[in-house]
């Protein structure tokens, strides 16, 4: 199975290192989601780019927890407008 390497990171302050490589939510509606954010998790991606503005973190939420990943495995960036 081919995926995203996640070995390419940045340092963002000590100790946390960010995924160059993420996937964006933005304009993703909230019916689809879930899937979509599941199909990237299972890619590789590492990496979450969300906000509040998108109306869709509940569904994003929800299927970081059930992609049976750490939580600790992926970063999530979210906006606050």
């Amino acid at each position: 199975k081919k995926g995203m390497s996640s070995s390419a990171r940045a340092m963002v302050r000590e100790g946390l290192r960010m995924p160059l490589v993420g996937y964006g939510l933005y304009q993703v509606p909230a019916a689809e989601a879930k899937a979509a954010t599941l199909a990237a998790l299972e890619m590789g991606y590492r990496c979450l780019d969300s906000a509040s503005f998108y109306a869709n973190e509940a569904e994003v939420g929800a299927a970081l927890a059930e992609s049976g990943l750490a939580r600790s495995d992926v970063f999530v960036a979210t906006k606050v407008w």
